[in-house]
C-alpha cells in the first residue's frame, strides 16, 4: 500500500478528501430528495382492480404522461443516482484511504 501512495501525485492526495466530502453531501441531498419524492407520490390501487376485474381506461393507458407517471420516473432516476453516487464514493474510499 505504501508503494501506491508514493506514486500518487500531490494534487490527488490533496483533492481526495474534498471529493469524498462533496460525494457524501450529494448522497445526503439525494437521500432526502428521494424520501420527499416517495412521500409525495399518490397511492396506487391498481392491484385491487386487477383482482376484481377492473377495466382499462384512457387514464390507465396513458399513465406515463400523468403526474403519477412522472413521479414514478423521478423516483427511479433519483434512486439510480443514489446508488451510483454511493458506488463512486466507496470506490474513492478504496482507492485512497489516507
Amino acid at each position: 500500500m505504501s508503494l501506491f501512495l508514493q506514486t500518487v501525485p500531490d494534487w490527488v492526495s490533496i483533492s481526495f478528501p474534498y471529493i469524498r466530502m462533496a460525494l457524501m453531501v450529494l448522497e445526503v441531498i439525494l437521500a432526502i430528495f428521494l424520501i420527499f419524492v416517495v412521500l409525495f407520490q399518490p397511492g396506487s390501487s391498481e392491484g385491487l382492480g386487477a383482482i376484481s376485474g377492473g377495466q382499462d381506461t384512457f387514464f390507465g393507458k396513458h399513465k406515463g404522461q400523468t403526474l403519477e407517471g412522472r413521479m414514478k420516473r423521478l423516483t427511479i432516476i433519483t434512486a439510480a443516482l443514489l446508488v451510483v453516487n454511493a458506488a463512486v464514493f466507496f470506490i474513492t474510499m478504496a482507492i485512497y484511504a489516507g
